[in-house]
């Protein structure tokens, strides 16, 4: 096995670092990550309720615990990738978006790149996208199965 020298791998990191400015400057300079999104981000996938968000931001605040952001995990929305709010979880999901605003903490809905043609974790359970996805040939084949 052939030993890479450290000179080797300067040149290497510096020949990556050359690349990535370059592509930087080709992007046309991407805004750079807020300062928040290197703070304290917390993730609610126990109860997944405006009730649980709110007792689990409530409940690092009060320690004086400072929250940027909350991760409201898959539950949030009746099929994964619709965007529609389930509101049985989250019957006020606007107003809980409002009070976390006034504390400074932002709000993350997980999302996923993927249509699923039925999941237990959502009330609907099938994403009426996925249909159209299969039929426009956009859904990986298994076995000359969609």
């Amino acid at each position: 096995m052939k030993m890479i020298t450290f000179k080797a791998m300067s040149m290497a990191m510096l020949l990556l670092l050359f690349s990535f400015s370059q592509l930087s400057a080709f992007a046309d300079n991407p805004p750079i990550t807020p300062y928040w999104a290197f703070g304290h981000i917390v993730w609610e996938d126990s109860i997944n309720t405006s009730a649980g968000a709110r007792q689990l931001v409530n409940g690092y605040l009060e320690h004086d615990i400072p929250v940027d952001g909350i991760i409201i995990d898959s539950p949030w929305s009746t099929s994964y990738n619709d965007f529609n709010w389930d509101l049985q979880r989250y019957p006020d999901h606007k107003k809980m978006i409002n009070e976390f605003k006034k504390k400074n903490v932002k709000v993350i809905l997980w999302a996923t790149a993927c249509i699923d043609s039925t999941s237990k974790d959502v009330p609907v359970g099938f994403n009426k996208l996925f249909n159209k996805a299969r039929k426009k040939g956009y859904t990986v084949k298994n076995g000359g199965k969609a």
